[in-house]
């Protein structure tokens, strides 16, 4: 038996290890609930993958920097991923896949053991969290292996079998949400935060129908369905269920005393005193002496470069979210791409362009530990404005641009800037980009836009390392412990 903190409480709960579910140990409504707090114990193991999944999704854009050269680092912004040697691409996979064999575990040993709408509750938490983690598995590396049963194998190599299809991946993931979003509650306890509710399963839902969408215009995914109807009407079910709403100032929406507010949907709650679960992402990615992460100086592993800053305008709140200029914990005044001569940058010789990019601090812990591991920024996957701004993509692909423009304007407003008076989809793309940096969308993004050559070709650090366009960039490839772990894989293509 292990002991975790789950959630947003400070309880410390039992659980089984993943491994050692079986018929005998999951036998009363008490040792279920265990073994479901199981999932989170799963999934907050992995914080270092959990981090990298920020660059994972960031670093294709073409303004962004990390400081570190190689796999660990560069390779994320540099489309060079190496398959012998980026580890990341192996645990991401692996711990995806435990997650999945818990689920599969899980939607195996509960029926006919609890009432049938508590039952029902946790079969519905299970199946989400598989969906979770196929989406993520798809969207990154194409078609995977389909686990729906219960497997011995954690982590997951897959030895039993080949890839299946994009569609049949799609196809698996719809069902569960479908079934999840009937059957979840509307909303949760404080202390039960990063518990599924039903809205984020229609949010999560209309994501997966909007990449669809995407996928299947560019003749990449054939699925047969008007994808932009479905997210549209699924997104449309989130926002007239009145369960969330924009926060009123947009510094509010991360800050680590209102978590878990009304934009927040899917998450996943961390505690700042725990080295088991805290992040350490204001220390990874926080800038030079930072004086927002309680103490430590910021390691500046990833950032952004000016054109990105310039891109916003200057009334634009979502840029007070770089650190461009700022008073450093030692009371210096540090500004971005100048000399900051006689001043203490800690783990750097310059905040430059040239070494470290810009930092984002949307996520900063001023109470944070003496550690890299001790800060309590939760991790959100999808918050309301992201919904908003799916929601008037999806109607703009429609042909719905009144309402589409509504949708965009309240983002706009909530940041200080002017209203639209006409939307297109390039003035959706700028919105994402400007909303929602480094929030696991970015490459995502381009995937489902078809945009991913034309951010590789303008991308100062693909030109810098001299990165040749291969079709296959569209996706990242098998780590090559994952293909020899399953005789079955095949890699992706152009790797």
């Amino acid at each position: 038996m292990s002991t975790i903190v789950l959630l947003n409480s400070c309880e410390s709960l039992q659980e089984d290890p993943p491994s050692l579910l079986t018929p005998e140990s999951v036998n009363s409504e008490e040792t279920i609930e265990s073994a479901v707090n199981g999932l989170y114990d799963v999934w907050q193991s992995n914080g270092a993958g959990m981090f990298v999944r920020y660059m994972l999704a960031d670093g294709p854009l073409p303004y962004t920097k990390s400081r570190l050269q190689g796999d660990s680092g560069a390779g994320w912004t540099q489309y060079a991923w190496n398959p012998a040697t980026s580890g990341f691409l192996e645990s991401i996979w692996n711990s995806s896949y435990t997650m999945i064999g818990v689920s599969n575990s899980l939607l195996d040993l509960i029926p006919g053991k609890l009432d049938s709408d508590k039952e029902e509750e946790l079969l519905a938490e299970a199946r989400f969290h598989r969906a979770d983690m196929y989406f993520l598995l798809v969207r990154t590396y194409g078609g995977v292996p389909l686990h729906l049963e219960t497997t011995t194998d954690i982590p997951l190599d897959g030895t039993s079998l080949p890839r299946s299809s994009e569609e049949e991946v799609y196809a698996a993931i719809v069902e569960d949400l479908i079934f999840a979003e009937s059957r979840l509650p509307a909303t949760r306890p404080a202390q039960e935060n990063s518990r599924p509710t039903a809205g984020a399963a229609k949010a999560l839902l209309g994501k997966v129908y909007l990449q669809m969408a995407g996928l299947n215009e560019q003749g990449l995914l054939s699925t047969g369905d008007d994808g932009y109807a479905l997210a549209e009407a699924k997104l449309l079910e989130v926002v007239n269920s009145g369960n969330y709403a924009l926060q009123p100032n947009i510094q509010d929406v991360f800050d680590v005393n209102n978590e878990w507010n009304s934009e927040i949907i899917h998450g996943y709650s961390v505690i700042r005193d725990n080295i088991a679960t805290a992040t350490l992402v204001p220390w990874g990615y926080g800038p030079p002496n930072s004086p927002f992460n309680g103490g430590l100086n910021s390691f500046v592993q990833f950032g952004y470069l000016q054109t990105y800053y310039d891109s916003f305008d200057e009334n634009d709140a979502r840029r007070d979210w770089l650190a461009f200029e700022y008073i450093d914990r030692n009371g210096d005044l540090i500004t971005y791409n100048t000399p900051n001569e006689g001043i203490d940058l800690g783990f750097v010789s310059s905040y430059t362009d040239d070494e470290t990019g810009m930092s984002l601090i949307k996520y900063i812990d001023p109470d944070g530990g003496n550690g890299p591991l001790i800060h309590e920024n939760d991790y959100v996957f999808i918050r309301y404005a992201d919904v908003l701004l799916m929601l008037a993509e999806a109607q703009v692909k429609l042909g719905k641009d009144g309402p589409a423009l509504q949708n965009v304007n309240e983002i706009r407003s909530r940041a200080g800037i002017a209203n639209l008076g006409s939307v297109t989809l390039d003035d959706i793309k700028q919105e994402r980009r400007w909303e929602l940096a480094m929030e696991y969308q970015g490459y995502y993004d381009l995937q489902r836009w078809g945009d991913v050559k034309e951010a590789f070709d303008a991308s100062p650090a693909v030109n810098a390392a001299g990165t040749v366009w291969h079709d296959g960039l569209i996706r990242m490839p098998l780590h090559a412990n994952t293909l020899s772990a399953n005789v079955n894989l095949t890699q992706n293509p152009g790797y």
